[in-house]
């Protein structure tokens, strides 16, 4: 289990013990995990990226940005991807915080899909959002492919 998430878990069991769920404490959301790439995605493939938020406000707002570039940009998260290609459902619900998932639906993805993809959860108190890399390439050729074979 990684640091982050440890002190994650620490900060959440703190947060438990001072606020009673009859409290309407606003806060910021809070990504706790995001979708990170660990097998080559390759061109046509289908795919879904994902972050899970928590969120004690119900009118948080949920938003994926794409960047063809890791280089970042001052200020700039990236273009606003459409919402039509992404959802928000209810995931795993505990005590008076809410979790939630917010999937990114990619279809036939091309070798144009690569770049950084942001997850970002907005309330009235803030924001927060994290990154993740995509790389799509285009399957290898097996040598039978390649000789017609």
């Amino acid at each position: 289990m990684s640091l982050q998430l440890k002190s994650l878990r620490k900060s959440y069991a703190f947060t438990l013990l001072f606020f009673s769920p009859k409290e309407k404490v606003r806060s910021v959301p809070q990504i706790v995990i995001i979708w990170e790439q660990e097998e080559p995605v390759y061109a046509g493939s289908n795919l879904e990226l994902f972050c899970i938020v928590l969120s004690k406000d119900p009118n948080t707002r949920y938003r994926w940005y794409y960047r063809d570039s890791d280089v970042p940009e001052l200020g700039k998260l990236g273009t606003l991807v459409n919402q039509s290609l992404y959802e928000v459902t209810p995931y795993q619900n505990e005590g008076f915080w809410s979790k939630w998932r917010l999937k990114l639906q990619l279809k036939n993805t091309s070798v144009a899909d690569s770049g950084v993809y942001g997850c970002q959860a907005e309330n009235v108190v803030g924001n927060e959002s994290r990154q993740t890399y995509l790389n799509v390439t285009i399957r290898p050729m097996t040598p039978s492919a390649a000789t017609g074979m």
